[in-house]
């Protein structure tokens, strides 16, 4: 039986903006051995991903006011085109989207009017924590739906608490970490690497995410105004926002190429990881934890599934509380020059080639 695999994303594969899954796509389509993607269907420009195995369909959206009213998925019409294509050249289709709600009432839309459902496996990659839908419209979204990809168990549990039924089959796949980037440094390269991004011998915090309200900012400055940190010796160095205040003992870095973020964590000794939402998997903190670095971490979401405070730091139950993290970032002062992360005795996430291994498994 021939069978296509088939990748359906909104975003443009490689895409910066629209979190980690693009890189690790890209990296599934570009560079992975065992790929299996036989197709990709999106919105992809000149700069979109070059594979030998892969072929690109790429589909620029429709924007029409009225049309979009008057035809329903009207604007995703390119889609359907595709599919069609696909499907009479195969005789099944194994279908992956990638967490886009409209893509995927639209795909399943498209296959009931060319009457191709049942030579279609459908499986929808949630990454987000949730989708925080009703119960009957996650049961409308999941209509056909043959297996969900979960970025962890917690996420997972959260959706079967809230939804009466889940039809369908289940994956956990956390998120892997570039191992050849995010590794704990030997002393003698961690105090060359502090010179050379200007880092004195005091004791290094770093906090490492975007600049949104939601990733808890503003809370870590507020505890940070809270230390003495002249007495402590610290310096809180803040990749990836600046806020442009100036505010004693913090380091503002700003936005940095993902090539140039794990430099700052290799360089630090505490990592701060502030969420103020549920992560779906919480990137950033896995980075830190890679690292060799003492965490402090927001104790939501699915960082739930891995980070084990007893070996890795602590864990903050009330992030939203500034007082909360001032505590531990004094403790955590006191507690580092004796830390050994478990980081050093190995990796402790998945490696892109492993999580390849396992996505493909599950497109098998």
């Amino acid at each position: 039986m021939s069978v296509a695999r088939v990748l359906i994303a909104d975003a443009p594969i490689p895409s910066p903006g629209y979190g980690s899954w693009s890189q690790r796509i890209t990296y599934l389509l570009e560079q992975y051995p065992g790929n299996v993607v036989d197709y990709v269907i999106g919105n992809n420009g000149a700069d979109a991903f070059h594979s030998a195995r892969t072929k690109r369909y790429n589909l620029q959206l429709r924007h029409n006011r009225l049309m979009n009213r008057l035809m329903k998925h009207w604007k995703l019409q390119a889609y359907k085109t595709a599919l069609q294509e696909i499907a009479a050249q195969h005789e099944q289709l194994i279908i992956c989207i990638v967490d886009s709600i409209r893509t995927k009432h639209a795909v399943w839309h498209f296959l009931g009017q060319m009457n191709l459902r049942h030579k279609c496996k459908i499986i929808y990659y949630q990454c987000g924590y949730s989708t925080y839908l009703p119960s009957n419209k996650y049961e409308a979204l999941m209509e056909g739906v043959n297996e969900v990809i979960y970025l962890s168990k917690h996420s997972y549990l959260y959706e079967l608490e809230h939804n009466p039924s889940l039809p369908f089959t289940a994956h956990v796949l956390h998120n892997p970490i570039d191992n050849n980037r995010c590794y704990p440094l030997a002393p003698a390269s961690k105090q060359a690497l502090r010179q050379q991004l200007g880092m004195d011998n005091g004791c290094q915090f770093v906090w490492s995410s975007q600049h949104r309200k939601k990733k808890g900012l503003e809370v870590i400055l507020k505890a940070w105004q809270q230390l003495d940190y002249l007495a402590l010796n610290a310096t809180l160095h803040v990749v990836g926002a600046d806020t442009g205040e100036q505010i004693p003992g913090v380091v503002f870095h700003g936005r940095q190429p993902n090539h140039e973020v794990h430099r700052y964590l290799q360089a630090a000794d505490i990592g701060l990881f502030s969420p103020l939402w549920t992560e779906g998997f919480g990137l950033s903190l896995a980075e830190q934890m890679s690292c060799g670095l003492y965490c402090i971490a927001s104790w939501v979401g699915g960082v739930k599934d891995y980070f084990d405070a007893a070996r890795f730091g602590e864990a903050i139950e009330t992030p939203n509380m500034p007082g909360a993290w001032a505590a531990a970032m004094q403790r955590a002062v006191e507690k580092v020059s004796g830390f050994q992360s478990p980081s050093l005795q190995g990796p402790v996430f998945l490696t892109y080639d492993e999580w390849c291994e396992r996505f493909c498994d599950i497109l098998a």
